[in-house]
């Protein structure tokens, strides 16, 4: 989904066969490959809160937040600030 310099973002789809429904996982990940988090995507939206938590403003918009591309856009802000430190 987002793969940047500091933190990236990966979903993961899997259907096993005796199973109707879709489940969806995500995974944040730092430079170092490190798993940040790996667990159920509704769950992925608390977690990225708490790494985001030093950025106010960040923290604010992650409470509107809905579309996969409004979580890229949160990233790539988190990513960018990153950088200058």
């Amino acid at each position: 989904m987002y793969e940047g310099k500091n933190i990236s973002w990966y979903k993961d789809y899997y259907n096993p066969t005796l199973r109707m429904q879709l489940e969806i996982k995500g995974y944040l990940v730092d430079k170092e490959k490190n798993i940040l988090y790996s667990g159920f995507f509704n769950d992925m939206k608390g977690k990225l809160g708490k790494i985001i938590s030093t950025y106010p403003d960040l923290k604010e918009k992650m409470k509107w937040v809905k579309t996969d591309q409004e979580y890229i856009e949160i990233l790539r802000l988190y990513d960018s600030r990153l950088d200058r430190k």
